[in-house]
């Protein structure tokens, strides 16, 4: 009997933490495909922000041009990736549909590419709020965790979308200074983009192998203990099935009578 019981005991071990492993794997992919969407636009971010700092000659039909090619490499490469990974024989995985999104934004830039160079600033000011509400997310995420450095990210995801604000009002007296002013937060924000996404892909990586590595205890059952002494009443119960009777309780209570 504590064998067999043991042995279930195993079992149940064996099963939750085969389903432990199975939910790490589960949230470090889904880790690593947020990550990777991420990093991407973070290198969008720093080529745009270089080019407009970096080559004065740069017009902006062309920064067009290169936002929309970069917008499109990361839809195909989702897609391809999504297909590769073998995601599509899963559920809630959207690899496929976020990179048909891209390429379909990408093409509507390439297709007005004159009526979008006009508000390219302002685009890239919608960009950058958008940016910070992902920040905001990390941000949230490494408090999910209890990183001590949190805090940090939140105030870098309010500033930038405080900046993000200002590209859009655009308060300023002249284009070029506007054009200037985003030039160099747009290089900033994907610097800190792409720094904050590792860190926060590290510090995930680093939770979920110390929880992953954290001993599974199973709260045992309290072993029934087993009395030396017959209960008189079974006994007296085996007495009448067999018909044979011997002195105990009854006859005791019997001479008392008597």
């Amino acid at each position: 009997m504590f064998k067999r019981k043991k042995n279930a005991e195993e079992e149940f071990l064996e099963e939750t933490e085969e389903q432990a492993a199975t939910e790490v794997v589960k949230k470090q992919k889904s880790a690593i495909r947020i990550s990777g969407l991420q990093i991407g636009f973070s290198f969008v971010f720093l080529v745009l922000g270089t080019l407009l700092l970096f080559v004065p000659q740069m017009t902006p039909v062309i920064l067009c041009y290169c936002l929309a090619g970069g917008v499109m490499g990361i839809g195909v490469i989702l897609i391809v990736r999504y297909f590769l990974s073998e995601a599509y024989q899963n559920i809630r995985r959207y690899g496929f549909s976020i990179g048909v999104i891209l390429i379909l934004c990408g093409s509507v830039i390439l297709a007005r590419t004159g009526a979008i160079s006009e508000y390219l600033i302002l685009a890239m000011g919608a960009l950058m709020l958008a940016a910070a509400v992902f920040k905001l997310q990390n941000a949230l995420d490494l408090r999910a965790i209890k990183d001590q450095y949190w805090w940090i990210w939140l105030l870098i995801a309010f500033l930038f979308a405080i900046f993000a604000t200002v590209i859009l009002v655009n308060p300023f007296s002249d284009q070029k200074s506007l054009s200037q002013f985003a030039s160099v937060l747009v290089f900033i924000d994907g610097l800190v983009s792409l720094v904050g996404t590792f860190y926060l892909s590290f510090r995930l990586r680093s939770w979920e192998k110390n929880r992953d590595e954290a001993p599974l205890t199973v709260e045992a059952e309290p072993k029934q203990e087993h009395s030396t002494h017959p209960d008189p009443t079974e006994k007296s119960r085996e007495e009448d099935r067999s018909g044979v009777r011997t002195p105990g309780i009854q006859e005791d209570f019997d001479e008392g009578i008597d």
